[in-house]
């Protein structure tokens, strides 16, 4: 990711008077809606299978990927070409945000290539991002509910949803992945986070009790906010963390990789601009993309340095 609050402040910094700023919020959110298909009240078909799409786009060069949803998007006409070309850009702020803040989310959080640890870490992960989130809303002074956060009009939702059945179909050759799949995946992605939510904590309070190792309890957030300032989780102090890739140092805060995270966006926009233009974009979209995935790293690359920041 990292979450919801996080994502959503991030495109305010950027356009928050967009004319369509429910969709470029949504779009914000990347393709995390496929990760919470299938988790509501509603039985879903092929869940993991769609849950594993979204690890899918998130782990490869998804510079081709842009390209044939601009191109989809370009086919389009009047308000329905506007709406799709906004979720796109906005579809890439996101891969603009993961990509310079989850090095060093990996380091602090940790991972593993090991099947047994897998879940541990990915509970770490979700944690380290839920509090990250937290801290996020206090400091911009956020009012509006995460559930809110997603809200988009449902016309325009089945037309960015269309866009999604015909990658799927075209593009990945996945008959799994159609016209309802994103569709569903935000309906799902609302009532998680909905959820997750209660202003007295009382939900937080039972999820330690009955799901403590569970995705649940990792997500709700932290019991308090004071309990996290030991751990600076935004680097304030600049301390030293490493690539978890290659061991270089760095000692960037995550205020710093937001920035940098704003001058992709600049990239994108001047992308977003051409594709409107009836200009070929490939070429930049691979330049920007550079075999980046949305860890921050090449694809396929090894993850070998971390530490933990939260530690028991």
């Amino acid at each position: 990711m990292p979450a919801v609050v996080t994502h959503y402040e991030f495109i305010k910094c950027l356009d928050k008077h967009n004319k369509y700023f429910d969709v470029l919020a949504l779009a914000g959110q990347g393709p995390d809606p496929f990760f919470y298909y299938g988790y509501n009240l509603k039985k879903r078909g092929d869940a993991k299978n769609i849950r594993k799409f979204g690890t899918l786009l998130h782990h490869m060069d998804i510079a081709l990927v842009y390209n044939f949803m601009i191109e989809y998007a370009m086919s389009k006409k009047n308000e329905e070409r506007d709406i799709l070309l906004t979720f796109i850009k906005g579809f890439m702020y996101h891969y603009c945000l993961d990509r310079n803040a989850h090095p060093y989310i990996f380091y602090i959080s940790g991972f593993s290539d090991v099947e047994t640890e897998k879940k541990k870490y990915s509970l770490e992960h979700a944690k380290v991002e839920s509090y990250i989130d937290a801290l996020m809303y206090k400091k911009c002074r956020e009012s509006k509910p995460i559930r809110q956060m997603l809200n988009v009009k449902d016309e325009h939702l089945k037309i960015i949803s269309n866009m999604f059945g015909d990658l799927g179909r075209k593009y990945f050759n996945l008959k799994y992945v159609n016209e309802k799949t994103y569709y569903y995946g935000v309906k799902d992605m609302r009532f998680v986070n909905h959820l997750l939510v209660s202003p007295l904590k009382i939900k937080k309070v039972l999820f330690m009790i009955f799901f403590k190792n569970h995705r649940l309890n990792a997500m709700s957030g932290p019991l308090n906010l004071k309990s996290l300032k030991k751990y600076d989780l935004f680097n304030s102090t600049k301390q030293k963390w490493l690539n978890c890739v290659n061991g270089n140092i760095r000692f960037e805060s995550f205020y710093e990789l937001f920035d940098n995270a704003k001058r992709d966006a600049e990239t994108v926009n001047s992308i977003i601009e051409k594709a409107q233009n009836g200009e070929n974009i490939l070429n930049d979209l691979k330049r920007f993309t550079h075999n980046i995935d949305h860890d921050g790293f090449e694809v396929d690359a090894h993850k070998k340095y971390f530490k933990l920041v939260i530690t028991k």
